[in-house]
């Protein structure tokens, strides 16, 4: 597969340290980037002399008409650091067109019901089976179990808000939190094993659901796979997505056999129109080059007088 050059359409910031991008695609590449929900895409990029190369997941529907990823900041995550501080709209970046398999084939006939577990940044591949599944299936449900340290860190809150009113009866969500205290116990937390017991005792039409999607750390997978499989849920209903994680770290080996491990990939910005490429290439390099170092020089503390 190849990489084609995409132009910024749009940033939004979704929380304090997570962005999405979307993307303006051309008519005669349209047909290269037409995805199923659950995608996603891979991207370049030189990053102050490093070759950077990541993969986010699609947190757009194919039914809202546009391309949109979302990237986390991540601790001395180069890339992600340029996503959320550096990136600007109109800014041209090499996309490879969408790959994955974190979906299952949709029938507006079928009358289903969908569990989705996800963590932090794992909603947006999640988010995209969702609003696909309500949209083509108006006979089906779908249940999310999100887990986030706090109200302010939880992406895509109003999205998730305005999908649950549109779809009063077919779409519920339980927001778990770690680090931010609720009145209900049920909430509080992490979402383990003892808060995953607890829920389908309280929720059991979660055990009768047709479909599993978990998009979380590998031992949360490993962990709710485990429990779904010992409630004789088949393994063939289960859907996971891990993002970049190596299979020698993951304990359990049926999860290991199934995981098909995304690709790295690099990301390329240049908007600059010159005629030759090579000069298009040094100044998109040095315009990248200056913005970060900015931003950089607009991260240095200034240590008071008599603390240095």
């Amino acid at each position: 597969m190849k990489f084609y050059p995409l132009t910024v359409k749009d940033i939004r910031k979704e929380t304090s340290d997570c962005v999405s991008v979307a993307f303006e695609v051309p008519l005669d590449i349209a047909q290269e980037f037409q995805y199923v929900q659950g995608q996603y895409l891979t991207m370049k990029s030189d990053i102050l002399g490093d070759d950077i190369r990541r993969s986010y997941s699609i947190c757009s529907s194919p039914y809202e008409g546009e391309l949109r990823v979302a990237i986390k900041l991540v601790d001395d995550g180069k890339f992600s650091t340029f996503a959320n501080r550096v990136l600007k709209k109109n800014d041209v970046l090499d996309v490879m067109p969408p790959l994955g398999h974190f979906f299952t084939p949709l029938h507006p006939e079928q009358n289903k019901s969908y569990v989705f577990f996800a963590a932090g940044s794992g909603i947006t591949p999640i988010i995209s089976n969702i609003k696909t599944i309500l949209q083509k299936e108006p006979k089906s449900s779908c249940t999310l179990l999100y887990g986030n340290q706090k109200i302010s860190t939880i992406i895509f809150k109003e999205e998730i808000e305005a999908i649950k009113n549109k779809n009063l009866g077919r779409f519920q969500v339980f927001n778990i939190l770690s680090k931010e205290y609720t009145e209900s116990d049920l909430l509080n937390g992490r979402l383990d094993a003892k808060k995953l017991h607890r829920f389908l005792e309280l929720v059991p039409s979660i055990l009768a659901s047709d479909k599993y999607f978990d998009c979380e750390p590998t031992e949360k997978i490993e962990e709710i796979q485990k429990i779904l499989i010992e409630k004789n849920i088949p393994e063939d209903k289960i859907h996971f997505e891990l993002f970049n994680a190596p299979k020698n770290q993951i304990k359990n080996k049926s999860l290991r056999r199934r995981l098909k491990v995304m690709p790295r990939l690099k990301l390329t910005a240049s908007h600059l129109k010159f005629r030759s490429k090579k000069v298009r290439t040094f100044w998109m390099r040095l315009n990248i080059w200056v913005r970060i170092c900015l931003t950089l020089v607009k991260e240095v503390s200034v240590v008071p007088a008599g603390q240095n």
